[in-house]
């Protein structure tokens, strides 16, 4: 079953006060954004689809065009967020809050237990 990974990104940064994407900010070297696509890539999540917001642009300058990009006009919530990617039929999909901490191999864990269970 071919997995894809949705990754909400389309946060505005009001709580950090900043004109700058929360995801865009460098954490041990590389921006958090880099961090979650090199775990999904690395997990085998070749197809990654980002929804995005008003500041898509530093998203993009960050993760080039390896990766599908979805504009959310309006922040209506996460379950919002994600229908605005709904994969194509026979697709399943793996949605990961870049506002959460990630433990070494989750997306891999993810991808065995959807198979286990799926």
């Amino acid at each position: 079953m071919e997995i894809c990974a949705v990754v909400m990104a389309a946060g505005n940064s009001t709580r950090m006060k900043s004109a700058h994407s929360k995801v865009v900010f460098q954490v041990a070297g590389k921006p958090i954004v880099k961090w979650v696509s090199d775990a999904l890539f690395e997990a085998g999540c070749s197809e990654q689809v980002y929804v995005v917001g008003d500041q898509q642009e530093e998203i993009r300058n960050i993760l080039g065009e390896h990766v599908a990009y979805v504009f959310q006009e309006k922040r209506l919530g996460t379950g919002h967020a994600v229908m605005q990617a709904a994969p194509p039929r026979g697709q399943e999909r793996i949605c990961h809050s870049t506002s959460r901490r990630l433990p070494h191999g989750v997306f891999t864990d993810d991808k065995e237990r959807n198979r286990a269970y799926g």
